[in-house]
């Protein structure tokens, strides 16, 4: 008993003091974020607003996601740990690298990419090193191989965000709720970070798009954990019978899914499509465990907004999205 009350004293100790660390994190965060917003002009940034930011940031963290690696970030030149934190500290963005550490080997990145590190030159052009891996063989991880260097069109959306605002817009967005105030579209990171910078917009989320001739690399980056997150599909949608889509189309599809507005789960089955040569209602129940009549809706939704195609009738009708059906819904946007 003399012995256990200094041991236990020390437990607590060190759980306070992690409590504290855990704590001070958090508001190095949120610090961070709340100076974010003060881009935006003045008057729409009052009590709501970072009432709303607090909100949307404990709501970010509370999503339960698998991490894959880490991120290191070097801006124009400069090693950083944060990419939020770099927002405040430079102007614009002229080179980038992200660094990815640690990566999950005991996870499934069947639609993911090992990668070592993103290079942005400059211009929306730059270089990806990337490890190889065969999702069809035993041993995925194939590291004797060394790394694969390619050229690459970089772009990005942000695909989690809080818009500031003061009540007084909100009250009057509420009204016109037709109208969205902010929707982000796919662009060169540079053009995300003058975005960020007049905006005031904080990306809790990075969706980063690669595209070489004839593939595209996908990222989904946490800014505020600063990890490399697993895409969805990894592990739960086959890949052997992914499509072959052309690199317009791949650049199609990531414009529709920038700046159109869709309920999780349909956008979920709108990427899961994309990447299949067609698609049951059935398909889609059996690989996100829903049921077979809301993957019909779900699906049915792509094709009411021009998204997606269906032939047959009901129950066998097959869905699937096409480069037409893309190059429709982009020229719609581009009309608006």
């Amino acid at each position: 008993m003399i012995c256990d009350a200094p041991i236990g004293l020390l437990f607590y100790v060190i759980k306070y003091l992690s409590y504290c660390f855990l704590l001070g994190v958090m508001a190095d965060v949120t610090g961070v974020i709340g100076e974010i917003i003060k881009f935006q002009k003045d008057d729409e940034v009052d009590q709501f607003t970072v009432k709303k930011l607090n909100s949307a940031y404990y709501e970010h963290r509370a999503i339960q996601r698998t991490p894959l690696a880490e991120l290191r970030w070097v801006v124009n030149g400069n090693k950083r740990l944060s990419l939020l934190e770099s927002f405040l500290e430079f102007e614009e963005l002229r080179t980038l690298e992200i660094h990815f550490f640690k990566p999950n080997m005991k996870q499934n990145w069947d639609y993911d990419v090992p990668t070592k590190k993103v290079v942005l030159l400059g211009h929306g052009l730059g270089g990806v090193e990337t490890f190889h891996y065969d999702s069809l063989k035993l041993n995925k991880w194939d590291l004797s191989q060394g790394v694969k260097r390619s050229k690459v069109m970089i772009r990005g959306f942000i695909s989690n965000f809080y818009y500031p605002m003061s009540i007084k817009t909100k009250l009057k967005d509420d009204q016109d709720a037709l109208n969205r105030i902010f929707i982000p579209e796919l662009m060169t990171l540079e053009n995300i970070w003058q975005i960020v910078r007049t905006t005031g917009v904080v990306p809790f989320t990075l969706h980063l798009c690669l595209y070489t001739q004839t593939e595209r690399i996908t990222y989904y980056l946490d800014l505020v954990n600063n990890q490399l997150i697993k895409d969805f599909r990894s592990g739960v949608i086959s890949v052997k019978e992914k499509a072959n889509r052309s690199s317009m189309d791949n650049y199609n599809f990531d414009r529709v899914l920038a700046s159109t507005d869709m309920k999780d789960k349909v956008k979920k089955v709108f990427i899961a499509l994309y990447d299949m040569n067609h698609a049951t209602a059935s398909d889609i129940s059996f690989s996100f465990g829903m049921t077979d009549n809301m993957a019909r809706n779900c699906l049915e939704a792509l094709v009411t907004r021009g998204f997606a195609s269906k032939e047959g009738v009901s129950p066998r009708e097959v869905y699937e999205i096409n480069s037409l059906d893309l190059e429709e819904a982009v020229a719609k946007m581009d009309e608006k």
